[in-house]
């Protein structure tokens, strides 16, 4: 085993800290603008789909295929985003979307998750159970709507209803 001099090895440390000697200078600067390079070049394709697809959609409706009603342009749809979000009420209608997902999904996990861990520690629970969730699960909660609305009207507590569905069978598996 070699051992290095104490001078050697703090030259040694002090170029590591550096970085002096680790490249050469060109090679550094090849690596440098390939990176530059790269970043570019992903940020131009980032939003390429989404160039291509709003392209689409102004030819389809410049195009009078489709009927101008049916497939407004997007500057259209922009401008009526706009107008809905400052003088609609879009945002308090995304609050209140927000708050009945929260309470069903919530409500759903709080009800699954003690169901969950029954059916998993006690083997006569879960035969007794398992048939029942298992046919429950592969219902959409979208075919129980019709149900839901009978049931429950078309207020808030059937939509929440829904969600709670939804979210407790997953939440028990």
């Amino acid at each position: 085993m070699t051992v290095t001099p104490p001078r050697r090895r703090v030259a040694r440390a002090a170029q590591a800290d550096t970085g002096a000697g680790t490249k050469e200078p060109s090679r550094v600067g090849l690596a440098q603008a390939g990176t530059r390079a790269a970043i570019l070049r992903r940020l131009l394709l980032l939003p390429s789909p989404w160039i291509a697809i709003a392209a689409l959609w102004y030819a389809i409706a410049a195009s009078g295929v489709i009927n101008p009603g049916l497939v407004p342009t997007p500057l259209q749809v922009g401008a009526r985003f706009w107008d809905l979000l400052v003088h609609g009420g879009l945002a308090f209608d995304v609050l209140i979307s927000a708050e009945r997902v929260t309470l069903g999904v919530a409500l759903g996990i709080v009800c699954a998750v003690p169901v969950g861990f029954a059916v998993g520690w006690y083997r006569h629970i879960r035969s007794f159970v398992d048939p029942l969730i298992n046919f429950f699960r592969a219902l959409p909660p979208i075919a129980l709507i019709p149900l839901v609305i009978v049931y429950f009207g078309i207020g808030e507590l059937a939509k929440v209803v829904i969600l709670f569905y939804a979210s407790f069978f997953a939440g028990v598996i």
